[in-house]
């Protein structure tokens, strides 16, 4: 059964996706206010940041869990499975910065996508039988639309493994003081950023990049609203807080823009 004669089926709507969502908005509206969520935040800023984060995500799940087909899914799905993968890994390295019960939540929503996926994929079930809403037919998005997403990608790669694996390294240049805890959770969303954006370019028609599409333009606000609103913290006087502010306001602009492509490729 090829994936474009695939529903979503009600176990990763509401097994996975919407359970996700909702505890990424828990965790982004707690870091938002507070810099206590799991773990002991070092600063009000980066609180704010990785909340930003945390909603982002809310936002990619929210919409992701609206969609009817599972092309439409797969990638915030692939995208949430590596995000969650990443966190039980930073927390199991900082463990005894976590309490168990952080650790277990994330290795049961970690299990329970990988299950949803592997039932959701199955040939056997009933509800993959084709979907009378699908065509089957992919548009391949133009090298003038696909260069951003790429742009994201790479950056996104790059950066989140540099600051996953040598954040003292990278805290220097980060545009604000931040705990080693701190850089590797931002960086493990900004991985995870890089590669449902890597997934995005595989699936190639623009109209499947909704769900992503939501997720940059709402953690990309937030995030710019986070160095507005905590500008004490900021080194200004260091050019990488400029490049960060400038990245964050272009994640922004091409979310709106792939959600406005995403939106008239569906119409």
């Amino acid at each position: 059964m090829r994936d474009h004669d695939r529903v979503v089926t009600p176990a990763v709507r509401f097994g996975f996706l919407v359970p996700l969502a909702l505890g990424c908005g828990w965790v982004g509206v707690v870091l938002t206010f507070r810099t206590q969520a799991g773990w002991a935040v070092g600063s009000p800023l980066s609180a704010a940041t990785i909340g930003a984060c945390y909603l982002g995500g809310m936002a990619a799940l929210a919409v992701a869990a609206e969609q009817r087909r599972w092309l439409d899914v797969r990638t915030p799905v692939l995208a949430s499975l590596i995000l969650l993968g990443l966190s039980v890994g930073v927390i199991w390295l900082h463990r005894n910065e976590f309490p168990i019960v952080w650790f277990a939540v994330h290795a049961v929503l970690l299990v329970a996508g990988l299950a949803v996926l592997v039932w959701q994929l199955n040939p056997s079930r009933a509800f993959a039988k084709q979907s009378p809403f699908e065509t089957g037919r992919k548009e391949r998005a133009q090298w003038w639309i696909a260069a951003p997403v790429a742009s994201v990608a790479l950056i996104g790669t790059l950066l989140g493994l540099a600051v996953l694996l040598a954040p003292q390294r990278i805290e220097p240049y980060w545009p604000w003081a931040a705990s080693p805890l701190d850089l590797r959770m931002t960086g493990v969303w900004i991985l995870a950023l890089g590669a449902g954006s890597w997934f995005a370019l595989a699936e190639g028609d623009p109209a499947r990049w909704r769900a992503g599409a939501a997720g940059c333009v709402v953690a990309g606000l937030l995030a710019l609203l986070a160095l507005v609103t905590h500008p004490g913290e900021v080194r200004w006087d260091h050019l990488p807080s400029r490049i960060y502010a400038g990245l964050m306001l272009a994640l922004a602009v091409e979310g709106t823009a792939a959600w406005i492509r995403a939106t008239r490729r569906t119409r």
